[in-house]
């Protein structure tokens, strides 16, 4: 079946839901029933129309699901919407416009309510499912659905009334994430999914399942803990959690971490362990937008409980869960622990980040930029302050109203002006002069800057965070004081040098930010070491390193297509697990994480791939 020529006829005579709605619905009839288009031919799709009715006296005398498809709610109105998708779908076969379709019905009265939230949710899935066939990079139908989806539950009573509640999402970060995910954080307690606890709904890799879900951040407690002892208290936490988890269980949540998001990989096997409570959503039967506001709400409510500081003292150590003023000082032995580069880089980075106070961290996929860029931070504010850290992640649907100041709809149909993540910041740190503050920004060259940053481009130098440079803002209202950015803001800036579908950084902007490049460090005694404690054997792990070093000197000397900046990083080859099974665990990345990038890399020249993951593969022992 042709899908871009059914999505062209539906974006001709739909809106915009409608035509996500209809384009999973016909997925699920082509995995369920085979190709549309042959059958079509057969007998004009009545043999599968047959299996799709289902009458309100059906549904009275509780007759089962006749069609091959999964339904499991209502099973009168969602056979109604699939046939309606089927007609849909022979009309455009014929060539047909809307007009013949105004006499089907499509729901009836008792099938009003509001499904918003789900046919976001599956436009999410739709154009994820689509673009992981592609290289990863800004995909913009997929980040515009993502932002739909943002906005329909920033706005949403539950969370709408937390203003400490923040929503974030991720599709991956140089490669297709496995797992997708969309997370919601209480910025008192955590301000990043590597740590903490969190709400987040996790799409399962067939993309059939999504679970909602009371979580851990895992990324901290593996680093810290090593992989085995990093498990194991993953799993530890989650029980002690679940005891404070209230009536959470009555509200249809399972308490457990048995979920299954059809994923092996390391990370999504460690979501499963730090799962405290969860609730799984089948995609073609989501939930109204009554019921998910309900469920978030019970969700929220025990979130809330669990945040709280006697509860979280309960089950994390103490040096985790004290509050700003308590903090335990962060040396830089502490940064250190788990870094690949050796003492005296890092320090140079801090006495650039303290001098030039913007710097952007750049390199390759899998060098560490985000790992570092968070060292840094908590090394300038000597402490492990959540509250004097802030993180943001920069796409293309991101503007100057998200970051500064701008209007945004106020619920009851008109606009009031809202100041954005940054000038919240800079309002914070301006409030306690006496401490640093840092702002990570993600992705930094996937935004336009000089849209987003606007008046900033002046008011981040280093040399002009007074009130002498405070400058009158594009929002700004009658009597509003002037703006400006406040000396013990400290800006990084994380970028990828490999994703050809970027931009160069703004040149304007360049200037105001000195430049930190992060190597792949194969080399460096830690990596090896950290491979040796997870169980790797040492002639698999010099056969790693030889054979990486080889590629990543190919790569670099490949300056008329690739360059020094496309060369691979080491963090691929991290376990975060114990390895029990290392030369299949080796080839496994090669196979579904280092073959993926080299075939972007040289597009036409599959027998240079082939060639370079054969010489990575390790044989059959």
């Amino acid at each position: 079946m042709s899908a871009i020529g059914f999505r062209r006829w539906l974006e001709n005579n739909y809106a915009p839901n409608t035509v996500s709605t209809k384009l999973f619905e016909i997925r699920q009839l082509q995995a369920a029933y085979g190709n549309l288009d042959e059958l079509y031919e057969e007998d004009r799709l009545s043999s599968v129309i047959r299996t799709l009715q289902y009458t309100a006296q059906d549904k009275a005398a509780g007759k089962p699901n006749p069609s091959r498809l999964d339904l499991k709610s209502d099973l009168l109105r969602d056979l109604s919407n699939y046939r309606t998708t089927i007609n849909y779908f022979i009309n455009y076969r014929e060539g047909k416009g809307r007009s013949t379709l105004e006499n089907v019905a499509v729901i009836t009265s008792d099938q009003s309510a509001s499904r918003e939230f789900a046919d976001r949710l599956k436009s999410l899935i739709l154009e994820f499912e689509t673009a992981r066939d592609g290289p990863f990079g800004v995909v913009k139908p997929l980040w515009g659905a993502a932002s739909n989806l943002r906005e329909w539950l920033s706005g949403c009573p539950p969370i709408q009334s937390r203003p400490y509640l923040s929503v974030g999402w991720s599709a991956g970060k140089g490669v297709w994430a496995r797992v997708p995910w969309i997370s919601i954080l209480n910025k008192n307690i955590t301000t990043s999914t590597q740590e903490g606890v969190y709400c987040v709904f996790l799409i399962s890799q067939d993309l059939r399942t999504v679970y909602l879900t009371l979580a851990q951040g895992v990324t901290q407690i593996i680093d810290q803990n090593g992989p085995t002892d990093g498990a194991r208290i993953l799993q530890e936490r989650a029980a002690d959690f679940r005891s404070k988890t209230g009536d959470l269980g009555a509200s249809g949540f399972t308490l457990g971490n048995d979920l299954d998001l059809k994923c092996d990989g390391r990370l999504a096997t460690n979501y499963e362990r730090g799962t405290v409570a969860y609730m799984k959503i089948d995609v073609d039967n989501v939930p109204d937008d009554a019921s998910i506001t309900a469920t978030l709400e019970a969700l929220l409510w025990t979130y809330d409980k669990i945040s709280e500081k006697e509860a979280l003292e309960e089950v994390f150590e103490p040096d985790e869960c004290e509050q700003p003023e308590e903090h335990e000082p962060y040396t830089l032995a502490d940064a250190m622990n788990g870094l690949f580069m050796s003492q005296a880089e890092f320090e140079r980075m801090l006495t650039i980040c303290r001098r030039k106070k913007n710097v952007i961290l750049q390199g390759a996929p899998g060098v560490g930029k985000t790992f570092v860029a968070k060292r840094l931070a908590y090394a300038l504010l000597e402490a492990r302050d959540l509250r004097r850290v802030e993180t943001v992640q920069f796409h293309q649907s991101y503007g100057y109203e998200d970051f500064v100041q701008g209007y945004r709809p106020n619920g009851s149909g008109g606009f009031e002006l809202r100041n954005g993540i940054f000038y919240e910041f800079c309002n914070r740190a301006r409030k306690d002069l006496e401490r640093p503050y840092v702002f990570l920004i993600d992705e930094i060259n996937r935004g336009n800057l000089s849209k987003i940053f606007g008046e900033l481009m002046l008011l981040i130098e280093s040399d002009k965070r007074s009130a002498e440079w405070a400058a009158s803002l594009s929002y700004e209202e009658k009597g509003q004081a002037p703006f400006f950015v406040p000396p013990n803001v400290h800006i990084i800036g994380m970028m990828n040098t490999a994703d050809r579908s970027l931009s160069l950084v703004d040149y304007a902007l360049r200037r105001r930010f000195g430049f930190l490049t992060l190597d792949p460090q194969f080399d460096s005694q830690p990596f090896a070491d950290a491979l040796s404690e997870a169980g790797v054997d040492q002639s698999i792990i010099s056969h790693i390193i030889h054979r990486m070093r080889d590629l990543n000197e190919a790569i670099a000397q490949d300056t008329r297509n690739l360059g020094r900046g496309f060369r691979i990083g080491h963090s691929f080859f991290v376990p975060t697990a114990e390895v029990s099974d290392p030369r299949g665990w080796s080839n496994l990345i090669v196979d579904t994480e280092i073959r993926p990038l080299l075939e972007e890399y040289w597009l036409d020249d599959g027998d240079k791939v082939e060639q370079a993951c054969e010489l990575l593969r390790l044989s059959a022992s």
